[in-house]
């Protein structure tokens, strides 16, 4: 049952660009079948129906931080 498994709070980082990895694997599992049981949506709660590899990849390029800016961090969790 995943709603019973601990949930890992992100701390957002103001001066950073990046995709968390936890939704590269997601997007990827979409593609490898799950969407028979969820599907992928945008903003407006419309279905996407075009999502591909190369999407996930190039979700996968940017799970780095990509600015050199000082450290500046929420102070709070996401999830709070």
């Amino acid at each position: 049952m995943y709603f019973l498994h601990h949930i890992k709070h992100i701390h957002l980082k103001i001066t950073k660009t990046y995709i968390p990895k936890r939704f590269t694997q997601y997007s990827q599992a979409l593609l490898e079948g799950a969407n028979q049981y969820i599907g992928a949506g945008n903003m407006y709660n419309c279905g996407v129906e075009n999502l591909n590899e190369l999407h996930v990849y190039m979700m996968s390029q940017m799970e780095t931080p990509t600015t050199k800016s000082g450290p500046q961090y929420v102070t709070q969790s996401i999830f709070n």
